[in-house]
């Protein structure tokens, strides 16, 4: 590994960059860009609290001596604030406690008036009364935005978010099943606190003593903290960069989300598509380290991202973000269980696991030839004028998608030259010539170029995405959103696919591809009209009506209304969305409905 001294003057923010495991023949070269802003994170910590007092508690919320407190821990000092308050809210089907309309921001930089809100809810343990399971209750408070008139805004967060969730902490909890219920670390209140804009994990802590003194009357001591349970589970940095570069970056996360399914890594990756761009790119895994990055077994994600109704927002809130964050547990190993488990990263390796988030956004954002100049600075994030920071940048991504790409050419002249039919000659055509600007082609937009059914078109385009090595990309991508989107897997592979359609068929011309497509529209409705033919005459044979729909075009097929099928609407769509029903298996009436102003066809 290769490790080039930064220059004198960058900052360390981190005080210390760690020494980390990479796989071997990983080389590294020092780079510097200014430091990302650290927004959101999680912390969880439990407090050894069931020696607080109990009659303190009862005087503070004026609660008289019949009501069941046993102790003064954080968990009862919620209890006694949802029994005492008498300021109570619907909204969104539950049932909220206002404890204040006239907070102060736990930060102290923060103007504004705020208001506490505390909703429980049924938890997942408990304990057996008088030979009945009752559930203990969790208690979630959180701050919200006050409109000038004191109304809270329940639908917004403040721009520094914050809030408390509080769980029992009990040897002798049970499960509903009256299976024991294994409390983690020891007794007494266990706290995750949510919060952005945080330095440091710490400043959780600090946030959480002066929000729950002065929303419950708590007094938060740091001796209580089992010191064990103070461990995060959410971590954020991010920066925001003008939108010209979004593409780049996206195209950049693509590639990484083909190099490791090339490597056989487990990732999620999604998308979202609306008015002709990329609103979101996202890829998840825990196996960063096939990129040459930092190996830590844990979830982390990279995205980009745009806020709500960016239109209505003014430069820079309105520009793009490139998010790299923590999602969730470390797989360790347990001595005890003899195997590897998920747990909550220690507190005191959060500059560790920053380090590791700033290294994959910074990369990517190198590899995406993100200069300073396209840095945007904001309210909360410093942008270009953020310190420098120096991270380990990792070489050979270009000679590893080279390689990648190139053993799909193989398989992309096999589909291009198939004896069987032209029509995927035809798609990769159309996709060739889509538009510079364009980030794919829907599946209507290929239907419309091709002349083919829509079904069709579909099946040839998944053969396509799953033609090449096996867990790998294919010579498409599909990315569904509002609509799905249809595009080469990679900007390498679309020059390469160029010359092969090119070498195949270098006469072609766009007219040739036209006349085609007119052949199959025309081949098409002819069998369309057959058939209904032949439908129509059977169905009066049948004595049917024919507004009824009988068997919708096809004699061997039986068809029902949704509500007689034993299927609930989210796994239809999830059917249509993932292709295990094809679009002409599903029938809507389009007649008297407001989702249809156009009316029927015809």
């Amino acid at each position: 590994m290769s490790l080039d001294q930064p220059d004198a003057d960058v900052a360390y923010r981190t005080a210390a960059r760690h020494d980390y495991r990479r796989q071997e023949a990983v080389d590294t070269t020092t780079e510097t860009m200014p430091a990302p802003a650290r927004h959101g994170a999680n912390g969880t910590f439990t407090l050894e609290d069931l020696e607080r007092d109990a009659d303190e508690l009862r005087r503070k919320w004026g609660l008289d001596d019949d009501r069941p407190l046993p102790n003064g821990s954080a968990y009862q000092h919620a209890r006694a604030a949802w029994l005492a308050t008498d300021d109570i809210v619907e909204y969104d089907d539950k049932e909220y406690r206002v404890l204040s309309r006239d907070f102060e921001h736990p930060h102290d930089d923060e103007d504004g008036r705020f208001a506490v809100t505390l909703v429980s809810s049924p938890w997942r343990a408990g304990r057996e009364i008088g030979g009945e399971y009752r559930a203990f209750y969790k208690y979630d408070l959180t701050l919200r935005p006050v409109d000038d008139d004191g109304a809270i805004r329940w639908g917004s967060t403040p721009d520094r978010s914050f809030s408390v969730k509080i769980r029992p902490q009990r040897e002798d909890l049970i499960q509903k099943d009256g299976s024991s219920f294994d409390i983690p670390y020891s007794e007494g209140s266990f706290l995750t606190v949510q919060a952005t804009w945080l330095e440091d994990i710490t400043e959780a802590i600090a946030l959480a003593t002066k929000f729950l003194g002065g929303a419950l009357g708590y007094q938060l001591k740091v001796d209580d903290i089992c010191q064990d349970s103070a461990r995060f589970t959410k971590a954020e940095v991010h920066q925001r960069i003008e939108r010209v570069k979004e593409q780049h970056v996206v195209q950049t996360i693509r590639q990484s989300a083909d190099l490791l399914a090339a490597h056989e890594a487990d990732l999620d990756t999604r998308g979202k598509y609306e008015d002709g761009k990329w609103m979101e790119c996202w890829l998840q895994t825990d196996a960063w380290e096939k990129l040459g990055f930092p190996a830590l077994d844990a979830q982390l994600s990279i995205k980009v991202y745009y806020p709500d109704h960016p239109e209505k927002l003014e430069y820079p809130m309105d520009q793009p973000k490139v998010e790299v964050a923590l999602e969730g547990k470390e797989r360790v190993y347990d001595e005890e269980q003899n195997q590897r488990v998920r747990r909550a990263i220690p507190m005191n390796r959060w500059n560790e696991v920053m380090a590791v988030l700033e290294e994959v956004l910074l990369t990517h954002l190198s590899w995406a030839d993100v200069r300073e100049d396209h840095l945007v600075a904001d309210d909360y994030s410093d942008g270009p004028d953020a310190p420098p920071i120096a991270f380990q940048k990792p070489e050979g991504r270009r000679e590893w998608l080279q390689r990648h790409y190139e053993s799909l050419v193989p398989p992309l002249y096999r589909q291009a030259t198939s004896h069987r039919t032209d029509l995927v000659y035809d798609i990769l055509a159309a996709l060739r010539d889509a538009p510079d600007d364009a980030a794919g082609m829907t599946y209507d937009q290929l239907v419309e170029q091709t002349g083919a059914a829509y079904r069709t078109v579909r099946k040839h385009v998944r053969r396509l995405c799953e033609a090449g090595p096996a867990r790998g990309p294919g010579i498409l991508e599909r990315e569904r959103g509002a609509v799905t989107l249809v595009s080469w897997s990679s900007r390498f592979l679309e020059e390469l696919g160029q010359d092969v359609l090119d070498e195949i068929n270098p006469g072609d011309q766009p007219e040739d591809r036209r006349d085609r497509a007119e052949e199959r529209r025309e081949r098409r409705e002819q069998r369309q009209a057959d058939q209904e033919d032949v439908d129509r005459a059977e169905s009066v044979a049948a004595g049917e009506d024919e507004s009824t729909g009988g068997d919708a075009g096809d004699g061997s097929s039986t068809w029902r209304y949704f509500g007689d099928v034993d299927l609930r609407p989210d796994q239809l769509a999830r059917a249509l969305d993932q292709e295990y029903l094809d679009h002409d298996e599903v029938r809507v009436r389009v007649d008297n409905s407001p989702l249809f102003a156009t009316g029927p066809p015809g």
